[in-house]
């Protein structure tokens, strides 16, 4: 009992100091966000709306912590738009006109989100963004590198800070989900044609852009697709993550497992970013060469960290490709319904429950193909 007394009296002692910094804080010393719980509801513009804390059981160092947002400045969200016939688009800066500007009417969309110490200008978040313009006429990228990178001192990113970053997931989820009622109410491009996308944390936020959707506006999105959705710290968390009733069509490609268990998740969590849902959450998840990610690494990886969790962005860059997998000969453990090779999209290829598919080392080169079966499948995306 004495240790926690100790322990708290340090604890705020050193919030003092921080706030006697220069007689008030420097946000660009300390970032508070970081080290303070919150456990107040925070507001925030009208297009926004107000954010519940994120209280979680997996974040050990005051258990049980709890995080909000941090402001939708800092957050500092744009949007990159290309389009089929400048994909270049990507490396300008955002328009200063409006964050829509660019967006053409009635024609082809997908947002795509990337995750945690991401930004759009990596090569993974620019390799999505370049091969969904294979099936979608144009493409927002979102651009939140700061929330995703979120310092503690002096700007500088610290892996603890998965947590807050997560929390500002839902900052960039609803504001996707005001540029898909933008796209829909103003530019009249048919939901049946926008298809939501992320990876990691970004893979939560197409969770956050659903609910907006359904509670601001009143609209259920058409598609959305999580690739290796986190875990941690949403599991267990009084924030649902994604969930079957997001869309009409909802897809989970899961390619690193972590089970949700303090301390022993964080472990593989840090050393190797298996930070994957090992849960089903979607009308079909797909369970990449199980017990693959598990156990070891994804067939590419050899001895490359974090490599299986961006594997999930090979498998659903393939399936645009056309690339269509067969299922696991592990694939009695997983109930799923598949009448022989599939891929990704659920709205292309049916809700197919719990599945396992066996992919290749490299399947955009060594993939079974079917241009033709996929190209007439996803006939209410063909270009004009």
């Amino acid at each position: 009992m004495m240790f926690s007394s100790d322990l708290l009296i340090v604890f705020f002692s050193f919030n003092l100091v921080i706030i006697s910094v220069n007689g008030l804080t420097d946000s660009n010393l300390i970032n508070l966000d970081a080290i303070i719980p919150c456990f107040k509801i925070r507001c925030y513009s009208q297009n926004l709306g107000c954010f519940k804390p994120l209280i979680s059981g997996l974040i050990i160092l005051f258990p049980p912590i709890s995080v909000c947002p941090e402001t939708p400045s800092i957050v500092n969200l744009t949007f990159r738009v290309a389009n089929q016939e400048n994909p270049a688009m990507f490396l300008e800066s955002p328009s200063t006109r409006h964050p829509y500007s660019r967006l053409t009417p009635d024609r082809s969309l997908a947002f795509y989100s990337h995750g945690c110490f991401g930004s759009y200008a990596d090569k993974f978040s620019l390799f999505t963004g370049l091969g969904l313009l294979r099936d979608y006429y144009q493409v927002v990228l979102s651009d939140w590198v700061r929330g995703a990178n979120p310092p503690i001192i002096l700007k500088q990113p610290a892996i603890i800070n998965l947590f807050l970053c997560t929390a500002n997931c839902e900052i960039v989820g609803r504001k996707v989900a005001n540029a898909y009622n933008f796209a829909v109410t103003r530019l009249g491009i048919n939901p049946e044609n926008i298809t939501v996308v992320g990876h990691s944390a970004g893979s939560a936020s197409t969770h956050f852009t659903a609910v907006w959707l359904q509670e601001r506006y009143k609209m259920t999105p058409y598609e959305t697709i999580a690739l290796d959705v986190v875990s941690d710290p949403y599991q267990p968390s009084t924030v649902f993550g994604v969930s079957k009733l997001d869309a009409i069509y909802n897809t989970a490609v899961h390619t690193t497992y972590n089970f949700p268990v303090p301390i022993v998740s964080h472990v593989p969590a840090a050393l190797d970013l298996k930070v994957g849902s090992p849960f089903a959450l979607s009308h079909t998840d797909l369970f990449v060469n199980a017990p693959f990610g598990l156990i070891v690494k994804q067939p590419p990886c050899g001895l490359l960290p974090f490599c299986s969790h961006f594997y999930a962005i090979i498998v659903y860059m393939a399936s645009l490709f056309g690339c269509q997998f067969e299922p696991c000969s592990s694939s009695f453990l997983f109930p799923g319904q598949s009448s022989g090779p599939t891929g990704v999209a659920s709205s292309v290829y049916g809700r197919r429950g719990t599945l396992c598919i066996s992919v290749s080392a490299y399947p955009l080169t060594e993939c079974k193909c079917n241009q033709t079966k996929g190209g007439n499948l996803r006939k209410h995306r063909i270009l004009n």
